[in-house]
């Protein structure tokens, strides 16, 4: 899984396993976007990165 901070460059952040079923991020900024997106790798396939989830934190 990569997370895009802003308009930063997408960085590697988790590799979850195929049983899993969310993911947790933590530490992250008050009113920041953030943007994910995953990629299969398996057994010498590497899929396309899938649509990228956009958030946004709030103020507080």
């Amino acid at each position: 899984m990569y997370r895009q901070v802003e308009q930063g460059p997408f960085v590697l952040v988790n590799l979850p396993q195929k049983t899993d079923s969310y993911y947790s991020d933590y530490g992250l900024y008050f009113s920041t976007s953030y943007t994910y997106k995953v990629r299969i790798v398996y057994n010498g396939f590497i899929s396309n990165y899938s649509n990228e989830f956009k958030i946004t934190t709030p103020a507080w």
